[in-house]
């Protein structure tokens, strides 16, 4: 079994090229999923969830970008 990676926000958004505005309201509306990790519950993501919204954006045609 491997272990899916997780990132920061910085890194997720660098890795789908977007801002991190981007993705706080992603995972606010449940369009992208997150994890909470410490004391201040800073946002964590799956990097197999952030590959998920890129297949899903790229079969449909659609942007990541809202």
């Amino acid at each position: 079994m491997s272990k899916d990676r997780l990132l920061t926000i910085e890194e997720a958004a660098q890795y789908l090229n977007v801002s991190k505005t981007s993705l706080r309201r992603w995972t606010k509306t449940g369009r992208l999923p997150c994890t909470r990790v410490g004391v201040r519950q800073e946002l964590r993501f799956c990097q197999s969830d952030l590959d998920r919204l890129l297949t899903r954006s790229g079969n449909s045609g659609e942007s990541p970008l809202p």
